[in-house]
């Protein structure tokens, strides 16, 4: 949201990923982590159990990871995972700045309309106390 905002928005302090069509079983999220760290100056790690969300309409994963990078820098974070229900989501790819090289990450986002409906539905359903 802070990418496309163009930075009006604090920084993130965690990461949601849904999946299309990707267990959300303990195993396959382990798999997941150990996917990412490929690229070599960047290392995640799970620190942790595996915790079970369940809020309202959203069922999905908690996990706590600690990512370190090529200097040894450390930070603590977490990812909540969940898994789209409906396959015709529209996605669209969007790059990420990552600050390690011009070309960034890309990956596939809801669209802004999808993105915006969501929001203005928490703040629907609960009000001031929504995030």
């Amino acid at each position: 949201m802070r990418s496309i905002t163009n930075n009006t928005r604090r920084a993130t302090q965690d990461m949601d990923l849904d999946f299309i069509r990707y267990s959300l079983q303990d195993d396959s999220i382990k798999r997941f982590i150990s996917k990412l760290n490929t690229v070599g100056q960047v290392t995640i790690e799970m620190t942790g159990n595996i915790e079970e969300l369940r809020q309202q309409d959203y069922h999905g994963k908690r996990i706590f990871i600690e990512i370190t990078d090529f200097d040894r820098y450390q930070l603590k974070s977490k990812i909540d995972l969940g898994v789209h229900k409906h396959y015709d989501i529209k996605q669209e790819e969007f790059c990420f700045d990552v600050g390690l090289d011009d070309e960034g990450a890309s990956l596939l986002i809801n669209s802004k309309e999808q993105m915006f409906t969501e929001k203005l539905r928490s703040i629907l359903k609960f009000g001031p106390l929504s995030t």
